[in-house]
């Protein structure tokens, strides 16, 4: 029993260490790629760099963020904006439970910096949909392809993006696509909600799976502040 109980610790110290490398040598790459692609080139507008702050619009509001330039545009969107539907998940880019949609990719909120970001157009989970309509919302409700729901979001915005690009997409171009970890092994069910989304897109089919919110966002941002518009 004590050699099982070490040979396990040995594990899991392995596996910290492996995980903690793999970090460093993302951080060390991030410069020059993203996913396999470059990164967002830096387009201009003010830097932040001299204490101004950084400009871009999320879920159709333009907002401001008087932060570090290099801060990873995750923590700006849950720390400042209380935008915590984008979830933090591994930091490295590996897990996809940050993906939010940027200028209509679907990029890793993780890798990217608040001034990478300046300038651009970037909807998160809670900017889909205020009332869980969008076809992928439905379609990943009435196929079941929800389990403890913690990737749901970052799952949701890879698969709208696709979509968006390609309504009818093969289970190849669906597995390239969806580059997402999912513990609960959800992956057989999202690809049929994929397709139904599809579908659903093309008009070809109508669901109604997953009823809207219990609350309206006004009164959640009583509660919960998040957004606010000032004058």
């Amino acid at each position: 029993m004590r050699h099982v109980e070490a040979g396990i610790s040995r594990a899991i110290l392995q596996y910290q260490v492996s995980i903690a490398s793999k970090a460093v040598i993302l951080q060390a790459l991030r410069p020059f790629c993203h996913g396999g692609r470059p990164v967002l080139p830096y387009i201009g507008g003010r830097s932040s760099d001299d204490g101004k702050m950084t400009k871009f619009t999320v879920n159709e509001r333009p907002v401001e963020y008087k932060m570090d330039p290099q801060t990873p545009l995750l923590w700006a969107l849950r720390d400042a904006s209380n935008l915590t539907g984008t979830k933090f998940g591994c930091g490295a880019g590996d897990c996809g439970a940050c993906m939010v949609d940027i200028d209509g990719e679907a990029i890793r909120s993780c890798l990217v910096t608040i001034k990478e970001a300046e300038g651009r157009f970037i909807t998160t989970i809670e900017g889909l949909s205020r009332d869980r309509s969008h076809p992928v919302q439905q379609a990943m409700v009435a196929s079941g392809a929800i389990q403890c729901g913690f990737c749901t979001p970052g799952i949701v915005m890879a698969a709208q993006a696709l979509l968006k690009d390609n309504d009818n997409p093969s289970d190849d171009e669906i597995d390239a696509a969806i580059v997402n970890l999912c513990r609960c092994g959800v992956y057989p069910r999202l690809r049929d909600a994929i397709k139904l989304a599809g579908r659903i897109i093309r008009r070809e089919e109508k669901i109604s799976a997953a009823p809207p919110p219990g609350i309206t966002p006004e009164d959640a941002a009583k509660a919960v502040p998040a957004l606010t518009v000032t004058e």
